[in-house]
């Protein structure tokens, strides 16, 4: 299953985001993720808005002639910001543009300075991506079935992504897990060279003060919460590799996550992932226990 992010402004695109939500649907294999079905959630919504971009798989934008509202301290909209989000993340996006007589009721109408805004990140799409324009509603939902289809038949016999699983980490009793993601797409035998990012999905638990003194009861630990702990790696080129350990962090932009034990789910960009976790007790050539494992490849 597909998952679709869904972004516009709401004002004035409310019906197109009915009819573009219904065409998502309407697809087999693909399911549209929009702000209409967040309900209240503890965390805010720009938050919120990334931590779901990032679980999808193809972004969408329906972009009519209002800027829209910003997250406080930022002059960007926030479909300008998702789109941003969906560009670092080498997600496929198809961008709809309203034409330029599409109709705007005059009490939505914004300032000049808003308006300038809009009309530069519109241009900006228009340069970036090949992009479909639309009039009516009806229109928009033949368009955007019509642009999923053709990416299902271009991406028919390749695979753009891997998903590795590691079934078991710790930073917990005295131990430590470190593990390597390489892109695998340069060799001998293949010649792949796709770059990418790898997203990193942390589900467990994290000890608390007295736990991490030794005390592992159930009440020393705090819950897993129901959304997982994400990261964002920068881009890995063909040869290179992802190296992190839970206690101290790593390259490519991850940070540490001390005291956590789980699982973790790396979702690559980038169609030959391959990787490796190793668990001690100590340093090297101080470690009295040891283990490693190969990740498990859950998606390829």
């Amino acid at each position: 299953m597909k998952r679709v992010f869904l972004s516009s402004v709401v004002a004035s695109l409310e019906k197109a985001r009915e009819a573009a939500c219904a065409a998502i649907d309407g697809l087999d294999g693909y399911h549209c993720i929009r702000m209409e079905s967040f309900g209240a959630r503890p965390t805010s919504p720009i938050n919120l808005c990334m931590d779901l971009l990032r679980t999808c798989d193809v972004y969408v934008a329906i972009v009519g002639h209002l800027h829209g509202s910003c997250p406080p301290g930022s002059t960007k909209s926030y479909t300008e910001l998702e789109y941003e989000e969906a560009k670092r993340l080498n997600m496929p996006r198809f961008v709809f543009l309203a034409t330029e007589d599409f109709p705007i009721p005059a009490i939505l109408v914004e300032s000049d300075e808003r308006r300038a805004r809009q009309r530069d990140f519109r241009s900006l799409l228009s340069t970036e991506l090949v992009r479909a324009s639309f009039q009516s509603d009806g229109e928009l939902r033949a368009k955007v079935a019509e642009a999923l289809a053709n990416h299902d038949y271009e991406d028919q016999g390749t695979t753009e992504r891997t998903v590795l699983l590691f079934p078991y980490v710790t930073n917990q009793v005295g131990f430590d897990t470190g593990i390597a993601i390489s892109n695998t797409g340069a060799t001998r035998f293949r010649r792949n060279f796709s770059s990418g990012i790898c997203q990193l999905y942390y589900y467990g638990r994290t000890a608390s003060s007295a736990g991490e003194h030794g005390d592992f009861g159930p009440a020393h630990f705090q819950a897993a919460a129901i959304t997982p702990i994400t990261q964002t790696s920068d881009e890995i080129n063909p040869g290179d590799q992802l190296l992190l350990v839970l206690s101290k962090g790593g390259n490519l932009g991850l940070t540490a996550t001390p005291s956590f034990q789980g699982y973790i789910i790396a979702e690559c960009r980038f169609p030959h992932a391959r990787g490796f976790a190793f668990i001690t007790d100590g340093e090297v050539g101080k470690a009295r226990l040891s283990a490693s494992y190969l990740a498990e490849v859950i998606v390829a």
